[in-house]
């Protein structure tokens, strides 16, 4: 293997077992159908030292799960699996985290947990805090009383702290308010000039496009290389317009609600130019109704949205629905945060329960379903255009 990769994958492939019935068992011994869930099939690549590499593909596709390959969370059914160096990584929320320890107490585990010296541990423990911007008081509470950004923070501050090699990332990018994002991307920058090979699965490459070396997409069980231009290429023919996997499923209107104003947005009247305009202001909460219907069986789902310019600045926790047969309403409130003057896009999905399926998509790419303006006129007001491309 040359001196320079530092991660090598030779044909390696993973199944997980499905969840067993009656009919599964009996479709099994009569050898009709396998009882394993491909995830990822002969896949090879070599990552070298000082990469930044950016895993992409769709919810369920096995880009967390390569990442647990290659830090010896899972083993492969086939293949190889070869790293030179210390591995850092941050694979979930609570990943390494005592629920019942307090935040302190949880960092000295994880260090404990990963070999970091104890002189090494108590000479970083205040960078690890600044950088965590969790308060003295936070971090003598119980991490199960912390939220899932206060967990982030931590363990990203504690991970990056302390990575000397190799650094994987899945999605923790992905929450966190605007700033400490941009922290984050910054501190990245710095390790990559230090050598540092680092791996991050995200569903939003325009956070860290600077940084890009290679880019893998998964898709249909297998890895290839991509570049930038062709993912994004991609991504913006994939969402030029509102689309539904569902035919059954139909978006007839939108009802936005705020403090100071309630307007209904209905298919077909907002295209064009001359866009109406709500008064919002700084930190407003805003209440949206989207008036669904469903002509065919009842389908339960979860319903997500992020708002974006060219980074993720908010990401709004799923709320759960069953769409059931006939006509409904589902509300959505979002807590907006402190906007400067530029462009935004507000972005909706409702995907099935595990988030393999998208059933109804508002993409956050190019003519998005749903694009925000925000025009300020004074630091307490803003406006947002709403646009309906359907």
């Amino acid at each position: 293997m040359d001196k320079d990769v530092v991660i090598s994958l030779q044909k390696v492939s993973k199944s997980f077992n499905k969840e067993l019935s009656l009919k599964s068992l009996l479709r099994i011994f009569t050898g009709k159908v396998s009882n394993n869930d491909i995830i990822l099939s002969n896949i090879s690549l070599n990552i070298n030292k000082g990469d930044f590499v950016t895993i992409v593909g769709n919810n369920g596709a096995g880009k967390s799960t390569l990442l647990k390959l290659i830090s010896g969370v899972l083993t492969p059914d086939s293949g190889n699996i070869y790293t030179n160096g210390e591995i850092n990584a941050i694979h979930e929320l609570t990943s390494g985290f005592n629920q019942e320890l307090n935040g302190y107490e949880n960092l000295e585990l994880l260090a404990t947990l990963q070999g970091v010296p104890k002189n090494e541990f108590l000479g970083k423990l205040e960078s690890v805090i600044s950088f965590s911007e969790l308060s003295h008081s936070s971090l003598n509470k119980a991490i199960k009383y912390y939220s899932s950004g206060m967990k982030t923070r931590l363990a990203y501050a504690f991970n990056i702290t302390f990575v000397k090699d190799i650094l994987l990332l899945d999605e923790v990018l992905a929450v966190g308010d605007y700033n400490f994002i941009q922290k984050c991307i910054a501190q990245l920058k710095l390790l990559t000039k230090k050598g540092v090979t680092i791996l991050l699965v995200t569903h939003n490459i325009q956070q860290v496009e600077e940084l890009i070396t290679k880019i893998y997409e998964i898709a249909d069980t297998k890895i290839k290389r991509t570049s930038l231009e062709a993912y994004k290429l991609k991504m913006k023919k994939e969402s030029r317009q509102f689309f539904s996997t569902h035919p059954n499923i139909k978006l007839h209107a939108i009802t936005a609600k705020g403090e100071n104003f309630k307007l209904k947005f209905q298919k077909g009247m907002l295209n064009g130019n001359n866009l109406p305009e709500i008064q919002l202001h700084q930190k407003e909460k805003v209440n949206f109704e989207f008036n669904i219907s469903n002509s065919g069986k009842p389908i339960n789902t979860r319903f997500y949205a992020a708002l974006s310019t060219d980074t993720v600045i908010a990401r709004y926790e799923t709320v759960y629905y069953q769409l059931k047969n006939g006509e409904q309403m589902l509300s959505f409130d979002i807590d907006f945060p402190e906007l400067i003057k530029g462009k935004y896009k507000l972005n909706f999905f409702i995907a099935n329960m595990n988030l393999k399926e998208i059933i109804l998509q508002i993409p956050f790419e190019l003519n998005a379903f749903m694009k925000l303006e925000i025009k300020s006129l004074s630091p307490s007001a803003a406006y947002i255009n709403i646009n309906i491309n359907t």
